[in-house]
């Protein structure tokens, strides 16, 4: 099972505009309605939705959302039936979409808050990027509870050589840090270490 920030930054698709698109900006919207299922009215054809407790027959609930871009005359349309309700709130709680802040010449990336409204756990990068992929990460930060009472950190640096797909595997790690910002210190000093090594 990926770890939350993982599934807030990766594994998403990107959904592309013309590649002559000249402002590739999308305008969205949602539309909510009702579906019918393929010829309801065929006898031998038989409803056979997944949830135990269905209660639409031969309709259901259908969500659709569409993107356009008037630049590139690019348009998306996804259909599908509408299981829940869509909430509103801000990229922090998200744990995408939040600029990283700087730390030891490199980019923290906040996951999603977690108990008491904090973050809990970073992506690290060695420079800003338009949208965070795993390539572009040299390091992972998070929080551990202790014995002891206060909150600690544990870094991690150096990606596995070739690295697993869809996971983050790292060569380092380390714990019982005081800071995310010590964390990240750690995490500067591995990669330079290891830049030295490679060069010697």
């Amino acid at each position: 099972m990926q770890q939350p920030i993982e599934e807030a930054y990766f594994g998403w698709q990107d959904l592309p505009h013309s590649i002559v698109c000249a402002q590739p900006v999308w305008e969205i919207d949602v539309r909510r309605d009702t579906g019918a299922h393929p010829l309801p009215h065929r006898a031998d054809l038989q409803h056979d939705c997944p949830n135990p407790h269905c209660d639409h027959a031969a309709t259901f609930p259908r969500v659709t959302v569409r993107l356009i871009c008037r630049s590139c005359d690019t348009a998306h349309l996804i259909s599908g039936e509408d299981l829940g309700s869509t909430g509103i709130c801000t990229t922090q709680t998200l744990g995408y979409g939040t600029r990283p802040r700087q730390v030891a010449g490199l980019y923290l990336w906040p996951g999603p808050l977690g108990a008491g409204h904090e973050v809990h756990e970073y992506l690290v990068s060695t420079r800003p990027v338009g949208r965070l992929r795993p390539k572009d990460c040299v390091g992972q930060i998070g929080q551990h509870p202790t014995a002891r009472g206060p909150q600690l950190w544990w870094a991690r640096a150096l990606r596995t050589q070739p690295p697993t797909p869809g996971r983050l595997d790292w060569q380092r790690r380390i714990s019982e840090l005081a800071s995310p910002d010590a964390a990240a210190e750690w995490i500067a000093a591995a990669l330079t270490h290891n830049t030295l090594e490679v060069h010697v």
